[in-house]
């Protein structure tokens, strides 16, 4: 199963609270801490196509669960490419049964790999996509959107500013009918709070959810987009044969 060197970043999450990363049978990868969760849905056919040509894919035989720390060495194992256009930033993953899995990725000139054992926590991707999708098509108040890099700025000097050496690390979230986001949280050593402002931007709607996004919010649904990955494959290796 062929993921990207971009997706490992959900260990980021996973590591906060030693928590698990489960990746799907069908590529998507997730990492979970507690309260918190991120998934990455499956890389585009036309990508993992492109891919298969300097690193050829092997299928996994069901969903895998991995350590965070596992993935964090997924992740040093993967180059990084200026060269190809990051053509070689992927790795493939390899069921090998009751001895784990294999990692394996490429230069461009020679193959390396890993070995890991599975893990015994998982994320329940499919639940958790389920309730991300639900927020979005029903349940949401409204849409804003915010510059990334401003906000993960404001967050780690909010971090900095209030550090907590509880598990709980509280940040308080208020969000303007006009989209502005206030975010504060406590020092209890000093006495202190810290207060930042983020305002809403322009750009453009919010994307429509994707092919595989959808899926995961009906069984029959999924039922049918699995079904349909697994007749575009079978053509494909009959036209190659």
């Amino acid at each position: 199963m062929i993921l990207s060197k971009a997706s490992l970043a959900i260990e980021k999450i996973a590591n906060v609270d030693d928590g698990p990363c489960t990746i799907t049978q069908d590529g998507a990868i997730a990492g979970s801490a507690r309260r918190a969760a991120m998934v990455v849905t499956p890389l585009e056919e036309k990508q993992r196509d492109a891919v298969a040509k300097v690193l050829p894919p092997q299928k996994l035989k069901g969903e895998t669960n991995l350590a965070a720390r596992t993935i964090r060495d997924m992740d040093k194992l993967i180059p990084k490419d200026s060269t190809f256009k990051g053509l070689l930033e992927y790795c493939d993953v390899t069921d090998l049964g009751d001895d784990g899995v294999e990692v394996t990725s490429t230069d461009g000139h020679r193959v390396q790999s890993i070995r890991a054992r599975r893990a015994r926590k998982r994320v329940d991707v499919g639940a958790v996509m389920r309730a991300m999708v639900e927020v979005v098509t029903t349940r949401h108040v409204a849409t804003f959107v915010v510059n990334r890099k401003r906000l993960m700025a404001l967050l780690d000097a909010l971090n900095r500013a209030c550090p907590d050496s509880a598990s709980a690390s509280p940040v308080w979230v208020s969000i303007g009918d006009d989209g502005d986001v206030v975010l504060r949280a406590e020092n209890r050593a000093t006495g202190q709070r810290a207060w930042a402002l983020m305002s809403s931007g322009n750009a453009k709607e919010s994307p429509p959810l994707g092919e595989w996004e959808q899926a995961q919010g009906h069984d029959e649904q999924r039922q049918r987009w699995v079904a349909r990955k697994a007749q575009k494959s079978g053509k494909r290796k009959r036209f190659r044969e």
